[in-house]
């Protein structure tokens, strides 16, 4: 008698490993999910997603492009790529791109690649041992490109692997387009309430001069016009006259001296700050504001890092204008950085003039400053003419605040830069 089969029957090799692999990419899909929901930038965004493909298809290599409001592609990650290869790999050639995404909106492959990409890009793209191109996309917009290597296992790119890196794609597609937005708004928000905070203080200082210059003027003003209309409506002898305007002199003479106690004061107040000095651990500091203005330098295709550490990190100031000098230094780094670019923040000892301090600096990797220009940096209303890497605007105000600001606190401000090299502000603050 012919055994009994048994049922269902018993999955062989193969069918094994499929269901693995269906597996291995429903976890990855899930731990992506996690890292996206964690991500409060959009470099967080980018890196959540390139680690996550590297690990589901099994390559050291890897890219991700974002294109700008310029419509231009910015390298904001690589991974086993030089950046030295990935910056020019596309070069010239987004329109290209974006035309190769546009008939192809789906993951290409080798065979894709070649078929698409005209000589020139596909030459830089075998250079850089690139199998596999994806568009990243969101409401049909497209926002970038994400390059993937050889899997290191040999193994070609099968249907399974497209599919999962489709699927990724399109789920951190829109996370990017989140997080550009709302660190665009939360940007935005902060401008908002620094601007509200200024328009405050100025209402606060144009009532309490309005007062001050009511009681010091009106004294004055009140005995001359009394003394003119006693000599307009009164007939008197010569004496009396004499005796009003002289009181009417005095008087002006009087009025002559608070307007120019007015106008020096007003000089005075450029440089009058208050302060509130007490003991400010940099440690603790820096990273929250950091975290806080991070968001919104990333949704410009710029990101803010926070390096280095000092021994003892308690520093003599005040923290509201350690915030006003760190947003002018920040700002002006945005500010003449082309997108693509970091900004460092670091924190550290240094000894000067023989005295301890504690030292933050803000580098960035921009076009640099000339040497001819150094010694204006800090120079009120001094700005680069439109002849650098790009023309920008503002009143070449905010260096100078913040030095002010620093010298108030008993600190210092410095600069060092040359073309091409980018620049690097140190603060110097009294430890506590």
């Amino acid at each position: 008698m012919e055994a009994s089969r048994a049922w269902p029957p018993a999955p062989d090799d193969s069918s094994r490993r499929q269901v693995e692999a269906f597996r291995h990419s429903l976890l990855a899909l899930i731990d992506l999910n996690r890292g996206l929901s964690r991500a409060t930038s959009v470099h967080g965004v980018v890196d959540s997603l390139l680690l996550n493909l590297m690990g589901q298809v099994g390559t050291p290599r890897a890219a991700l492009w974002l294109r700008t409001q310029q419509d231009v592609p910015v390298l904001v990650r690589c991974h086993g790529i030089e950046r030295t290869v990935a910056i020019p790999l596309l070069s010239g050639s987004w329109a290209e791109v974006a035309r190769a995404a546009h008939d192809h909106p789906r993951p290409m492959g080798a065979a894709e690649i070649d078929r698409r990409l005209g000589a020139a890009l596909l030459e830089r793209v075998n250079l850089a041992a690139i199998e596999l191109l994806a568009p990243i996309r969101a409401e049909s917009a497209l926002l970038g490109l994400v390059a993937l290597g050889p899997r290191a296992d040999e193994r070609p790119y099968d249907q399974l692997a497209f599919e999962m890196v489709e699927a990724s794609i399109a789920i951190a597609g829109v996370a990017l387009e989140n997080a550009r937005l709302g660190g665009q708004a939360q940007e935005s928000n902060r401008s908002l309430r620094i601007a509200n905070a200024e328009l405050r203080e100025l209402d606060r200082a144009k009532s309490e001069f309005a007062n001050n210059v009511g009681h010091e003027l009106r004294t004055p003003l009140s005995v001359m016009l009394g003394c003119l209309d006693c000599l307009k409506d009164y007939d008197m002898t010569a004496q009396q006259s004499r005796l009003l305007v002289t009181r009417a002199r005095d008087s002006a003479a009087r009025l002559a001296e608070q307007v120019e106690s007015l106008l020096t004061l007003a000089q005075a107040d450029a440089r009058s700050l208050s302060l509130e000095l007490s003991a400010v651990n940099l440690s603790e500091f820096l990273p929250t504001y950091v975290a806080e203005r991070q968001p919104g330098i990333s949704a410009g295709l710029r990101e803010l890092h926070l390096t280095g550490r000092a021994a003892n990190a308690r520093a003599r100031c005040d923290a509201r204008r350690l915030r006003q000098v760190l947003d002018e230094l920040v700002d002006n780094a945005v500010k003449f950085t082309p997108e693509g670019s970091q900004i460092r923040v670091s924190l550290g000892d240094h000894v000067s003039e023989s005295r301890p301090w504690l030292r933050i600096e803000v580098e960035d990797d921009g076009p640099g400053i000339p040497a001819e220009w150094l010694p204006n940096v800090f120079e009120r209303f001094s700005q680069l003419d439109g002849s650098t890497t790009r023309p920008v605007g503002g009143l070449g105000i905010g260096l100078a605040t913040a030095k002010t600001l620093a010298e108030a606190m008993g600190g210092r401000l410095m600069v060092d830069s040359a073309p091409d090299r980018g620049a690097v502000f140190s603060l110097l603050l009294p430890i506590a």
